[in-house]
């Protein structure tokens, strides 16, 4: 993520990657090839990225496995006066499913 390595980042992705956004309008919504779209576009935006992340609990329910945790984003990006930092804290879950011997994030990126 701080990186900004977009190929990294689509390898953690399922092919299956849905997200909904957490609400009932569907405008939101970001399948694979919006993931892709959102990493080449809008993500390159940013100057500089800090990230971390506090797991909380791992979970497996039948196929799925399911990662609680909390981040802490921080990012320049450009703005009215120049460049200003934003920050943001919020608790997110992984959704992660088995793809080809090995675990894909199918939400929650």
């Amino acid at each position: 993520m701080e990186s900004k390595n977009v190929g990294a980042l689509l390898q953690l992705a399922s092919p299956k990657y849905y997200e909904d956004g957490g609400n009932i309008d569907a405008a939101d919504d970001l399948d694979y090839a919006g993931l892709r779209e959102y990493l080449n576009g809008k993500f390159q935006d940013a100057r500089a990225i800090r990230y971390e992340i506090r797991y909380r609990r791992v979970l497996r329910e039948d196929d799925v496995i399911y990662v609680d945790y909390t981040y802490s984003a921080s990012y320049r990006i450009p703005g009215r006066k120049g460049e200003e930092w934003r920050r943001k804290v919020e608790d997110n879950r992984l959704e992660l499913v088995e793809h080809q011997d090995e675990y894909r994030i199918v939400a929650g990126m």
